[in-house]
């Protein structure tokens, strides 16, 4: 075993890590590709679509692709008002960028959203929660 390999197997035992080598209590994160930033349909959004995009993916966690509110009362604390919220979906639907898989199905349901460059999560598929079309949806390509 090289040096190097038994300093990570101590780092990754230490008290601040887990088994897994992630640290404890340690914040999420969200990896956002250059392939996006540089896309030229993402350069053409509005600035406010674009940041209505990061703020939708704020919600995900590697496992909830597919089942993201975009409805006031999740949105309103990154200052969102109805009016933008509605201007942005709908710009952000029709370039692509995220895709409906479940409308309401009662009063006060949310409609719910997947990022279209990542595929819905298939632990979704267990819950019923979504529209059975939602796992045929293409991913965005973004080459």
């Amino acid at each position: 075993m090289a040096t190097g390999e038994a300093s990570v197997m101590a780092r990754a035992n230490s008290k601040r890590m887990l088994p897994n080598g992630r640290a404890k209590g340690s914040e999420g994160f969200f990896k956002a590709l250059h392939a996006i930033f540089d896309h030229p349909e993402y350069i053409a959004l509005s600035k406010q679509t674009r940041a209505f995009i990061w703020d939708l993916a704020r919600q995900y966690n590697l496992r909830n692709n597919g089942d993201l509110s975009a409805a006031l009362g999740a949105m309103e604390q990154w200052g969102w008002t109805q009016s933008e919220l509605k201007r942005a979906r709908k710009e952000a639907l029709e370039a692509g960028w995220i895709e409906v898989t479940r409308y309401p199905r009662f009063p006060r349901d949310p409609t719910l959203y997947r990022l279209a460059w990542l595929p819905t999560s298939p632990e979704l598929k267990d819950r019923e929660k979504l529209e059975p079309a939602a796992f045929r949806q293409q991913v965005k390509r973004l080459k």
